[in-house]
């Protein structure tokens, strides 16, 4: 039951997640060229995993 209403959920906020997303790079350009990363469609460079 738990996992049918995660995926409900997940299902029901990625168009949101998509649209906060398109807005906020209107705004700031440099935000899309990381677009792939915030979507884990690709691994985050180690540069920035270095900071923490």
């Amino acid at each position: 039951m738990i996992k049918v209403l995660y995926s409900t959920a997940l299902l029901l906020l990625t168009p949101v997640l998509l649209l906060y997303f398109l807005l906020r790079s209107r705004k700031d350009p440099a935000y899309r060229k990381r677009f792939s990363e915030r979507l884990a469609l690709q691994p985050v460079p180690t540069q920035a995993v270095g900071g923490m």
